[in-house]
C-alpha cells in the first residue's frame, strides 16, 4: 500500500507538471499572437517613402519569428516528454 501511494503521487506530480507546461505554452501563444498583432500594425502604418526603415523592420520581424519558432519547438518537445 505505502508503494503504491507513492508511485501515485509521482504519477499525479508528473501530470500536474504536464499541464503547468501546458498552461505556459498557451501563454507563450498568447504573447506571442499579441507581438505579431503589434509589429504588424507598425510595419502597415508606415509611409511608402519610410522604405529603408520598412526593411528594417522586416528583417527585425524575421528574425523575431525564428526566434519564436525555435522557442515553440523547445515547447513542444518538453510537453512530448
Amino acid at each position: 500500500m505505502y508503494f503504491k501511494n507513492i508511485y501515485d503521487n509521482k504519477i499525479e506530480k508528473m501530470r500536474l507538471e504536464r499541464e503547468i507546461e501546458g498552461l505556459r505554452f498557451v501563454e507563450f501563444l498568447k504573447e506571442l499572437k499579441d507581438n505579431l498583432e503589434k509589429t504588424y500594425d507598425e510595419i502597415s502604418t508606415l509611409k511608402g517613402s519610410d522604405l529603408s526603415v520598412r526593411i528594417v523592420k522586416t528583417e527585425r520581424i524575421k528574425q523575431r519569428i525564428l526566434e519564436l519558432k525555435k522557442e515553440v519547438s523547445n515547447l513542444e518537445r518538453k510537453l512530448k516528454y
